[in-house]
C-alpha cells in the first residue's frame, strides 16, 4: 500500500507509480500488480495505491548476484521499448544542456578554489572523450527513473520484480544504470543488450551519466576533492 503525503507532487508520483507499473506489467515487466488506486480524499485527503503483495527482499547497496542484476537489464530493456501510446501522458522529461554539463560545474568548483586545477583538467578531459556519444537526446525511452538496489526485490537469487514507478518518465536509457552499484552494471547491461547488441554506444552514455551525477554532487559535498577522485575511478573502472 502507498499513501502519499498532503502535497500535490507527492501524490502525482504516487498516481504515476501506479499508471506505469500498470502499463509495465502487460509489458512482461515485473512491476507490481496495482489492485486499487482508492481515493480517500474526503478522509485523509490523498489518493491510496493498493498493490498485491510481492514475496522476496529489497536488495541492500552492493547485494544481487550477476544473476538478479542480469535480469533486472532484461527487464529494463522490455520497459525501455515502451511507446508513448502505451504509458500516460504527462510524463516528465530531461534532455542534456550546457547548465548540466559536468565540464562547466568542474570549472565552477575549480574557480571557487573546491577542485584543484589538476583534478578539474581530469574530469574535463574525460568528459571531453564521451561527450560525442552523449550529445545531443536523440532517444528518449521509457525510463524507470529511481532504478536502484532498494527498488529491486529478490528471493533465492532470483529476481522478483522491480517496484516504485514514481519517477518514471522519458530519458535517455542510461539513466537507468545511474542509481545502481557500479558492480552490478556489467551484468545488467550484460543482460540488457541479450539477444540485441548495444544500441549507440551505451556503455559510454551511462559512464557519462554517472559521472554527471557525481559531480553535481561535489556542490554540497563536505571533501569535492576526494568525490571527484571517486567518480575519476568509478568512470575509468567502468570503461576499462
Amino acid at each position: 500500500m502507498k499513501v502519499p503525503h498532503r502535497d500535490q507532487q507527492a501524490i502525482r508520483a504516487c498516481l504515476v507509480h501506479a499508471q506505469v507499473s500498470s502499463a509495465a506489467r502487460l509489458l512482461g515487466v515485473s512491476a507490481p500488480e496495482i489492485v486499487a488506486v482508492v481515493d480517500l480524499d474526503p478522509i485523509i485527503g490523498v489518493p491510496v495505491i493498493v498493490s498485491r503483495f510481492l514475496p522476496g527482499h529489497r536488495l541492500s547497496p552492493g547485494r544481487g548476484t550477476p544473476q538478479v542484476w542480469a535480469a533486472v537489464g532484461a527487464e529494463i530493456r522490455v520497459l525501455h521499448r515502451a511507446s508513448a501510446a502505451q504509458m500516460p501522458p504527462g510524463l516528465r522529461s530531461f534532455t542534456q544542456t550546457g547548465d548540466v554539463d559536468p565540464r562547466v560545474l568542474a570549472e565552477r568548483l575549480r574557480a571557487a578554489g573546491r577542485l584543484s586545477a589538476g583534478t578539474a583538467a581530469r574530469l574535463v578531459r574525460l568528459a571531453d572523450q564521451l561527450v560525442d556519444d552523449v550529445l545531443p537526446d536523440l532517444h528518449p525511452v521509457l525510463c524507470h527513473g529511481d532504478l536502484h538496489a532498494g527498488n529491486v526485490l529478490a528471493a533465492a537469487g532470483r529476481l522478483v520484480g522491480i517496484v516504485d514507478f514514481a519517477g518514471a518518465g522519458w530519458l535517455d536509457a542510461a539513466w537507468d544504470f545511474v542509481g545502481v552499484p557500479l558492480t552490478a552494471v556489467p551484468p545488467m547491461l550484460d543482460g540488457y543488450n541479450a539477444g540485441a547488441g548495444e544500441p549507440d554506444r551505451l556503455l559510454e552514455r551511462v559512464a557519462w551519466c554517472r559521472l554527471q551525477t557525481a559531480v553535481h554532487r561535489l556542490v554540497d559535498a563536505e571533501d569535492p576533492e576526494t568525490g571527484a577522485s571517486r567518480a575519476l575511478a568509478e568512470a575509468e573502472a567502468l570503461r576499462s
